[in-house]
């Protein structure tokens, strides 16, 4: 059922009691003015069942205009009676408009045309002044006017609402996607932090506890443990900044220190070396990677590299890089003393790892093998190869 505002029915009101006076002016004024026959008092009546129904065209649509067409298509039927133009008619063709406009109901137009119809087709029965074809047609032009201005306006009317509603589902769409892009970030940005800190931290941890054992006995491997800390600390902040520079200005920062890549590899080994770790490297050459899997490969072997030398201690692991079809990375432990503490953990290194290679459809082994404990890790070169 529609909601009517104030004003709508105001509006309606006000409608209805101007054409309440004209169709009373009309019968007793305006002689000449449609067809005035029959009963003066049957006329008066049923002027104002066509002008009152007015008031509920917007509410009860069909029903209004069944109260003035009905009473007219019964009279036609036994008697003479007047259908002047202004009094009866116009409202005839607003409330068959209306029925069109406003009803929701799904067989209401046709209910509406066919008392359209009875009405044009009863009246001539008695009254013989209106059965020629002029009249007819006449008629039938008004009340088609108007029920397809109805039909129109009221699709229009439609139309702008599914659009405006379709408009607000992309709106929110959009909103969606911009939090799934924001979270996507976040998490990125999470992952970043994580390898720079844990492998940061974890190889001045363990050189300040190297140091702090040394310092009594030999001052000069002390010193060398404590500028490992402070160069590795130094690394640190420079790649946190880094991350933090794109973060906030994606264009000042491009030209900082670059994200870390296959050919950093190299001094990653290297600073684990000087850790305690006898990393030995190979890279298969010519390896042409795409940013997001050199960053990939980079942040799996450094977070491979870091658990090792939390877990297990100085050791020796070996890193390949090999592209037989797909992107393959291992990280072999040969001393993995204290692996299994975290060869089926679930900490944020081994499920960073995993959400690395999972962005390109890869997968990711951890566990003890016979040469030690390995992380392995496949990398598809086309996505969802």
């Amino acid at each position: 059922m529609k909601s009517l505002s104030r004003g709508q029915w105001c509006f309606d009101v006000a409608v209805a009691a101007a054409f309440v006076v004209i169709g009373q002016y009309e019968l007793r004024f305006l002689p000449e003015s449609g067809y005035q026959e029959g009963s003066f008092a049957l006329n008066t009546v049923l002027s104002l069942l066509c002008a009152v129904p007015l008031i509920v065209r917007r509410r009860w649509p069909l029903t209004a205009f069944a109260i003035a067409a009905v009473p007219l298509v019964i009279a036609s039927l036994f008697t003479v009676h007047a259908l002047t133009f202004w009094g009866m008619g116009v409202p005839l063709v607003i409330l068959c408009y209306s029925v069109a406009r406003w009803s929701e109901h799904r067989h209401a137009s046709v209910l509406a045309l066919g008392m359209a119809v009875l009405v044009l087709a009863t009246y001539g029965i008695r009254t013989t002044a209106f059965a020629d074809v002029e009249a007819y047609a006449f008629g039938g032009a008004l009340f088609g006017l108007s029920y397809l201005s109805g039909a129109v306006i009221s699709r229009l009317t439609r139309q702008g609402l599914a659009l405006d509603a379709a408009m607000v589902q992309l709106r929110e769409q959009e909103r969606g996607r911009q939090s799934q892009v924001l979270a996507e970030e976040r998490a990125r940005i999470a992952r970043e932090m994580h390898d720079v800190m844990a492998h940061g931290i974890s190889v001045m941890v363990v050189q300040a506890g190297s140091a702090r054992l040394e310092l009594a006995s030999d001052a000069t491997k002390a010193r060398e443990s404590l500028l490992i800390v402070e160069q590795t600390g130094r690394e640190v902040l420079t790649e946190l900044r880094h991350t933090v520079g794109l973060l906030r200005d994606p264009e000042s920062a491009a030209g900082a220190d670059p994200t870390p890549n296959l050919a950093a590899l190299p001094a990653l080994a290297q600073s684990m070396k000087v850790a305690g770790l006898d990393v030995r490297l190979e890279v298969e050459e010519n390896l042409d990677l795409d940013p997001g899997r050199a960053l990939a490969v980079y942040r799996v072997i450094q977070e491979a590299l870091t658990n090792v030398l939390k877990h297990s201690g100085p050791g020796k692991v070996r890193v390949t890089v090999t592209r037989p079809d797909d992107l393959r990375i291992e990280v072999v432990d040969s001393c993995a003393g204290s692996a299994p503490k975290f060869a089926n953990g679930g900490g944020n290194g081994l499920t960073g790892m995993r959400e690395r290679v999972g962005m390109f459809g890869g997968e990711l082994v951890t566990g003890p093998e016979p040469d030690g404990f390995a992380v392995r890790a496949r990398i598809p070169m086309e996505q969802g190869r």
